[in-house]
C-alpha cells in the first residue's frame, strides 16, 4: 500500500524548458489553422513564443554565473583558511626555524585552487552571456513591438475559431489554473530572470502585510505563502476580465475563453507566476479595458495601476485621446484624486519621501544622465556610453507617445489595445532594470489584439444627459434641495392683464 501511494504521489513539476515545450504543442494543436497556414492568426501563435528562447537563455546565463560566484566565493573562503594555517604557524615559539616553508606552501596550495582574475570577471554582472541574452530578447520584443503597429492599419479580422470546443477549452483552463495555483505553494526551484523592484508603494504594502502575517500566529500562512495566493488572485481577476472583454464587447464567449486558455498555456505566466510587480499592474490594465464603457471606472483603475507602477503613466495621453468625445473629465478625474492622495501620503511618511527621492534618482529609467552609468542588470549594464544608445531611443519613444494621441481619430476599443501594448514594449528599450523581461504588462494586451475582432463600433461614447447617472443623481439631489425650500407666494395678477381675460 505505501508502494502504491508513493508511486502515485511523486509527482515533479515541469522545469523553464518542459513548460516551454508542452505549451506550444498545446497552443499549436488548439488556435493553429491548419487547413490556412498562410493565417495571420498562425503567425501571430508562432509571435506569442518568440520571447522564451532568450528568456531561457538569459535563465541559463544567470545560473551559470551563479554557479561561477558560488567558485569564486568558495576559492575565497579556502584561501582565507589557508592564509589563517600559515598565520598560525608562523605565530608558535619555533617559527624561526621553520623559515618560509609556511609561506611557500601555503603559496602552492593557493595556486593549486586556479584563482585567476578571469574567474572573478566571469561572474560580474556585465558578462558577455548575460548581454548577449539581453540582446537577443529586445530583438525578439521588436518584432512584437512591429506586430502592435501593423494591427493598427487593420480593418477586417476573421472570427476566433479553434480546434477545441468551448467545454474542452474550459476544462484545460481549470485544469492549468487549479496546477499553477498549487504550483504558487511549493518552494521555488527553477530559476527565471529577475529584477530589482518595480514599484515602491507595492513594495511598502508587502513588507506591511509581512509584518503583520509574522505577528498574527493563528495565520495558517506564512508571508511567503500569502504573496502567493494574493498573486494568484490577481491573476484570477486578469483572467476574468478577459472572458469579459470577449464574452461582452466581442460578443463571443469563445473568443473569451481563448484569450484565457492562451494567457494560462503562454510559459512567460508560469516564469513569473508569483511575482507581483508584474501581474498587479496588468490586472489593472485589463480591468480598465473591461470597464471602458464606465469612464470613472477605467479611469480608477488605471489610476491605481499609476500609483503602484509607472509604465501606466505614460498610457495617459493615449487614454485621454480615447475619451476625447466628451468623457474625458470624468476618466482623468479619479487619477488627479489618486495622484492627490499618493501626495498626501509622501507629504505625512518620511519614509515614502526618502524612497520617492531613491527611486526618482535612478539612473535606470532616466536615459538623458550622462553622468552615472545603470547598476542593474540589463542590455547597458556596464556600459560607459550608453545614453549615445538609449536617449535617441527614449526621444523616439517620447514621438511615438505623442503620436498615439492623435492617429487613428477616432480609436476604437481595437486601437486602445494595440497601441497600448506597442507603448508598453515600447518602454524596453530604453529601461535599464532588466528591459525586456516584464512580458506580463503587455501579454495579456498581445492575446487581446490577436483573438478581437475588427471591433469598428466599439468607441467612447459621449455623455448621455437624460441616461448618466452622474447627472441624474444631481438632478435627483437637487431637487430634494428644491423641494425642501419653502414655496414662493403666487404673483398677484396685474390690473392690466386681469382686464384683458375679462
Amino acid at each position: 500500500m505505501h508502494l502504491f501511494g508513493s508511486i502515485f504521489l511523486d509527482i515533479d513539476l515541469p522545469n523553464a524548458t518542459t513548460w516551454f515545450y508542452l505549451s506550444i504543442v498545446l497552443a499549436f494543436t488548439i488556435f493553429f489553422r491548419f487547413h490556412r497556414p498562410f493565417q495571420l492568426r498562425n503567425l501571430d501563435v508562432i509571435l506569442l513564443f518568440v520571447l522564451v528562447p532568450p528568456m531561457l537563455f538569459l535563465r541559463g546565463a544567470q545560473v551559470e554565473r551563479q554557479v561561477e560566484r558560488n567558485t569564486v566565493l568558495d576559492n575565497g573562503q579556502q584561501i582565507l583558511h589557508i592564509l589563517n594555517v600559515a598565520g598560525e604557524a608562523l605565530t608558535v615559539p619555533t617559527a624561526p626555524n621553520l623559515g618560509f616553508g609556511p609561506i611557500h606552501q601555503a603559496v602552492n596550495e593557493i595556486n593549486k585552487l586556479h584563482f585567476v582574475p578571469e574567474l572573478v570577471a566571469k561572474a560580474q554582472p556585465g558578462r558577455q552571456s548575460i548581454w548577449s541574452a539581453y540582446l537577443w530578447l529586445l530583438i525578439a520584443s521588436a518584432f512584437l513591438f512591429l506586430r502592435t503597429l501593423i494591427d493598427l492599419a487593420l480593418i477586417r479580422k476573421s472570427p476566433v475559431e479553434t480546434n477545441l470546443t468551448m467545454g474542452g477549452m474550459a476544462w484545460l483552463a481549470a485544469a492549468l489554473f487549479l496546477t499553477m495555483s498549487t504550483w504558487s505553494f511549493l518552494p521555488k526551484t527553477d530559476m527565471v530572470p529577475q529584477s530589482q523592484s518595480q514599484s515602491m508603494m507595492l513594495e511598502k504594502l508587502t513588507q506591511l502585510a509581512d509584518v503583520v502575517i509574522d505577528q498574527l500566529t493563528w495565520f495558517p500562512l506564512t508571508a511567503t505563502q500569502f504573496n502567493g495566493v494574493l498573486a494568484i488572485t490577481c491573476h484570477a481577476l486578469l483572467l476574468g476580465a478577459l472572458f469579459w472583454i470577449g464574452w461582452r464587447h466581442a460578443q463571443s464567449a469563445t473568443m473569451g475563453m481563448a484569450c484565457v486558455l492562451m494567457y494560462l498555456l503562454l510559459p512567460y505566466t508560469a516564469y513569473h507566476l508569483t511575482d507581483l510587480d508584474h501581474v498587479v499592474p496588468a490586472m489593472l490594465l485589463v480591468l480598465a479595458l473591461a470597464f471602458y464603457r464606465w469612464p470613472m471606472a477605467a479611469g480608477s483603475f488605471l489610476a491605481l495601476a499609476a500609483c503602484l507602477s509607472f509604465f501606466p503613466l505614460l498610457l495617459l495621453p493615449l487614454w485621454l485621446s480615447f475619451y476625447r468625445r466628451g468623457s474625458w473629465v470624468r476618466f482623468l478625474s479619479p487619477l488627479l484624486l489618486a495622484l492627490l492622495f499618493v501626495a498626501i501620503l509622501v507629504m505625512i511618511d518620511p519614509r515614502l519621501q526618502e524612497g520617492l527621492r531613491q527611486a526618482l534618482d535612478r539612473p535606470e529609467w532616466q536615459a538623458w544622465r550622462f553622468a552615472d552609468k545603470p547598476t542593474a542588470e540589463s542590455l547597458w549594464t556596464g556600459l560607459s556610453l550608453h545614453y549615445a544608445y538609449r536617449l535617441p531611443l527614449f526621444i523616439a519613444y517620447i514621438v511615438l507617445v505623442i503620436a498615439s494621441q492623435f492617429w487613428p481619430s477616432p480609436k476604437t476599443l481595437g486601437h486602445l489595445i494595440a497601441w497600448s501594448a506597442t507603448l508598453v514594449i515600447g518602454v524596453q528599450f530604453w529601461y535599464a532594470d532588466a528591459g525586456g523581461i516584464y512580458v506580463l504588462w503587455y501579454l495579456p494586451l498581445l492575446i487581446l489584439m490577436v483573438f478581437r475582432p475588427a471591433w469598428q463600433d466599439r468607441l467612447a461614447q459621449p455623455v448621455d444627459p437624460e441616461k448618466d447617472w452622474l447627472r441624474r443623481l444631481v438632478r435627483w439631489v437637487r431637487g430634494k434641495f428644491t423641494s425642501s425650500a419653502p414655496a414662493a407666494a403666487p404673483a398677484a395678477k396685474t390690473p392690466a392683464l386681469t382686464s384683458q381675460n375679462g
